[in-house]
C-alpha cells in the first residue's frame, strides 16, 4: 500500500493503493470496510492526536473524516476527549507556509467555536487535557501555551530553550513535558511556569514520551 495509518484506539485501519486512489478504511472490531472517495489525489492520510478522526491531505485540500458518521469536515482535526469537538489546524494561504492558526471547531456540523488569538508561530504538537475544556500546543517559537478552548483565549504561556519535536499531559494533567531534538526532556507543573524536571542527553532520539502516575 502506498500509505496505511492506524488509529490510537486500534479501531480503524486507513490504506490507500497509490496516490490517485480513494481510501480504503476498515473496522478492525467488525471488519466492516467503506470505501472513500477523493476528488484529487492523496497525498497524506493520518489518524492525528488519540481520537478516531481521519485526517486528509488531498491535493490542495485538508479535510477531516469522520468514521462513524460518515462524513467530511473541514481542515486537520485533533479530536476532544469528549468527542464533541477538534482543533483545525487551518489550511496556509500557499502550500510554501506551514500554518500557525488553530481554530476548535463542533464535531457536529464544523462550525467553529473559537480561534486560538496570539498563537505566533506554527505548532509542532497540541494535546487536550481530559475535560475538554483546555488544550495545550507546543509551537516552533519554543513556547507551551495553554488555552480555553471555548473562548480561544491564552490562559499561560512557557517559554523554554530548545527545538521542541513532542509534547504530553500527566494522567493526573497535573505536569506537561516536552521532547527536545536534543534529547532532552522537560517537565511543568500545569499551575507553575518554573521548569521543575529537566531529563539530559538520552543516548539516542525519543520517539515517544508517556508520563504515567
Amino acid at each position: 500500500y502506498f500509505i496505511c495509518s492506524t488509529s490510537k484506539t486500534g479501531t480503524w485501519i486507513a490504506r490507500v493503493k497509490t496516490p490517485n486512489s480513494n481510501i480504503e478504511l476498515i473496522n478492525r472490531s467488525t471488519g466492516e470496510a467503506q470505501i472513500i472517495v477523493c476528488p484529487k489525489p492523496i497525498l497524506y492520510v493520518t489518524f492525528p492526536g488519540s481520537g478516531n478522526l481521519l485526517s486528509v491531505i488531498a491535493g490542495g485540500l485538508r479535510q477531516t473524516y469522520v468514521p462513524g458518521r460518515k462524513k467530511w469536515l473541514p481542515g486537520i482535526g485533533y479530536m476532544s476527549p469528549d468527542n464533541s469537538a477538534y482543533i483545525d489546524l487551518e489550511t496556509p494561504r500557499s502550500p510554501a507556509e506551514i500554518s500557525s492558526e488553530a481554530s476548535v471547531r463542533r464535531i457536529s456540523d464544523g462550525a467553529t467555536i473559537s480561534r486560538f488569538a496570539g498563537l505566533n508561530a506554527p505548532p509542532f504538537d497540541l494535546q487536550w487535557f481530559r475535560d475538554s475544556r483546555r488544550v495545550v500546543t507546543g509551537s516552533l517559537d519554543r513556547t507551551i501555551q495553554i488555552w480555553d478552548s471555548r473562548s480561544g483565549k491564552a490562559l499561560r504561556c512557557i517559554a523554554f530553550e530548545g527545538t521542541p519535536s513532542t509534547i504530553s499531559i500527566s494522567r493526573d494533567q497535573e505536569t506537561i513535558s516536552v521532547v527536545t531534538k536534543d534529547r532532552r526532556i522537560l517537565s511543568w507543573p500545569v499551575n507553575d511556569s518554573a521548569a521543575d524536571v529537566s531529563y539530559q542527553l538520552h543516548k539516542g532520539g525519543i520517539g515517544r514520551l508517556r508520563l504515567q502516575p
